[in-house]
């Protein structure tokens, strides 16, 4: 059977198409058939534009945002999934759904109660129950709201409120030891909050994100409001929430505004690193763990008053109430549990102490220690002075006054080519001999006798006149009377300081060299 296409149904014709053969209208050719079995169960087949209400625990997620082909499980990795397996977004494709958007980026390990997040998908009674039977325990879609067709979660969003759940010994001064047992005085909670509200206003966060250039525009952030409520006891610790209310916030903004507040609080940092923050300079900020962060809320108020705009103001009713009342009370007894059991707010305090916090950003990661900080601060000290320490080569004097023993001297002149040069000629070894009083004085190292004497094939390379060699080897027995006795030559072993004398003296051992007649007469004796 050949059916007809109808060309005024465009592109929706296809899906037009699976209504009609679920109606047993008319049977479909093969590639409609495909498209069937990715069709919703039931409800209308056109998208809406739709805002999602989602609510997660993200101890188990590296943040928020999808990590294509990374092998990491995020939070979109998971909602994607869903929609797809619901068929409230067509699958295959491209990776995120049609003018997707998200509220909030949060990062690894933070959660969120009231993430929103608008897109392109097939709305029909029951999709919020057909895509969470898709989605693990820790994630919710908890509520739907249509919304104009430009609307996007991202860019139209008024304003963002985080709280971060801390234990109060986290403001412990540095003077007294850390205890789990700490109650902050109000005197003091009274500090941290004075010291919190230096964030308030419009101001340049290079300092708090990774890589923040402080004349990129995009670094300027607006924070609205910071609170800190009142403190309880759970789980045998005293916990606080740190409410923070701004219009956006860059990449571990708040972590790190957090972080640097413990820090001065506990001592780490100067009592006025925040304020410097805040300046044109770049200084180093420590990042606080991520359990304790959670977005509360993203607010759309402003979009009720478009002109465009024809559904009304973005909120969530009653039936949401209960879900995100539920997700809370989990995660906020993971929060409590979580300290409690693995002290992770503890374990950051300690890790304070092995950074430098509230200090310039050099070219490397060094500084972010204290030994590293010292490093650099001599690295810097020795290139002002145009030193290097692995480049310095003392000179033949320092090490003769180093290393004056005689042993010390034998391994300075180790190699066998430089005893060659110090040993004299077979002439003149004979004529030194007989007389101790003038080996003395001529002899330039009496262990050079011995080493004048090597074995037969070195005596060849030593002597380079072969005529000196026949006149002095003429008569046996000159050479045997010319040989002293061993004990003679221990005697005769002058003093290494002595050695050393001779040896820069060259012009008494050409003076004996060249006095023929002298030979003659020691030769009778």
């Amino acid at each position: 059977m050949i059916y007809r296409w109808p060309s005024h149904w465009g592109r929706t014709g296809l899906r037009q198409l699976v209504g009609r053969r679920a109606r047993g209208c008319a049977s479909l050719p093969e590639a409609a058939s495909v498209r069937a079995e990715e069709a919703p169960p039931r409800g209308p087949s056109r998208l809406r534009q739709v805002a999602l209400l989602v609510a997660y625990h993200g101890d188990q997620y590296y943040g928020m945002e999808l990590l294509r082909n990374s092998g990491f499980p995020t939070v979109e990795e998971a909602l994607f999934t869903a929609l797809r397996r619901s068929g409230a977004v067509a699958a295959g494709g491209a990776p995120f759904p049609p003018h997707y958007s998200r509220a909030s980026r949060t990062d690894r390990g933070v959660s969120a109660l009231g993430q929103v997040v608008s897109l392109r998908m097939r709305v029909w009674d029951g999709v919020l129950d057909d895509i969470n039977c898709h989605l693990p325990a820790d994630i919710r879609v908890c509520s739907l709201r249509r919304v104009p067709p430009r609307f996007s979660a991202q860019t139209l969003c008024d304003d963002r409120l985080y709280s971060y759940t801390l234990p109060t010994f986290a403001f412990t001064p540095m003077e007294e030891p850390v205890s789990l047992s700490y109650r902050v005085p109000e005197c003091r909670l009274r500090e941290v909050r004075q010291l919190l509200r230096q964030y308030v206003g419009s101001h340049s966060f290079h300092s708090f994100s990774p890589g923040g250039d402080p004349n990129a525009a995009q670094m300027t952030r607006s924070v609205m409001s910071v609170e800190v409520d009142e403190p309880y006891l759970t789980h045998g610790l005293e916990f606080t929430n740190i409410w923070i209310r701004g219009r956006s916030f860059v990449l571990s903004q708040i972590r790190r505004m957090v972080g640097l507040a413990v820090a001065v609080c506990r001592g780490a940092a100067g009592r006025h690193a925040v304020t410097d923050a805040l300046g044109h300079r770049r200084l180093t900020a420590t990042t606080a763990p991520g359990l304790g962060l959670i977005l509360r809320r993203a607010t759309f108020e402003t979009v009720a008053d478009a002109p465009w705009n024809a559904h009304g103001p973005v909120r969530w009713g009653a039936d949401s109430a209960e879900t995100v009342s539920r997700m809370e009370r989990r995660l906020m007894e993971h929060i409590y549990s979580t300290e409690a059991e693995h002290m992770v707010t503890f374990r950051y305090l300690d890790g304070l102490l092995h950074n430098r916090i509230g200090v310039p950003v050099r070219s490397s990661s060094r500084s972010r220690s204290p030994l590293g900080y010292a490093l650099t601060l001599t690295l810097d000290y020795n290139s002002a002075r145009k030193t290097d320490v692995t480049t310095v080569t003392p000179g033949p004097s320092e090490v003769t006054e180093v290393t004056p023993g005689p042993s010390e001297v034998t391994e300075v002149t180790p190699d066998p080519s430089e005893v060659t040069e110090v040993t004299p000629e077979p002439s003149e070894v004979t004529k030194a001999h007989p007389d101790p009083s003038e080996v003395t004085k001529v002899e330039p190292d009496s262990l050079g006798v011995t080493k004048a004497k090597p074995d037969p094939s070195e005596v060849t390379e030593v002597t380079p006149d072969p005529s000196e060699v026949t006149k002095i080897s003429r008569d046996p027995s000159e050479v045997t009377k010319a040989k002293p006795d061993p004990s003679d030559v221990t005697e005769a072993k002058p003093d290494p300081s002595e050695v050393t004398e001779v040896k820069r003296d060259p012009s008494e051992v050409t003076t004996t060299k060249s006095d023929p007649s002298e030979v003659a007469t020691r030769d009778q004796r």
